[in-house]
């Protein structure tokens, strides 16, 4: 799905921009996390919090921290 709405945003653009999937991020609150695409692929919210700040470490505790506030009571981090 992903690589899917990639390409077709990219050809929507009608040729305006380079060609890029780096330029496009698919992001789907109501997907769960590892649902999410970006450069044709799937990546994970910690995924993009290490894109954003450049620290893996951030990235990752900020994520976890994200979605323990989603799962349901008991549930463990996957």
């Amino acid at each position: 799905m992903a690589r899917d709405i990639t390409a077709a945003v990219l050809d929507a653009e009608g040729g305006a921009h380079g060609r890029d999937p780096s330029r496009v991020w698919v992001f789907t609150p109501e997907i769960p996390d590892g649902s999410w695409g970006a450069l044709g692929s799937i990546v994970t919210l910690a995924d993009i919090a290490t894109f954003a700040t450049g620290d893996p470490e951030r990235g990752a505790r900020y994520a976890e921290e994200r979605l323990a506030t989603r799962r349901p009571a008991g549930t463990l981090a996957g």
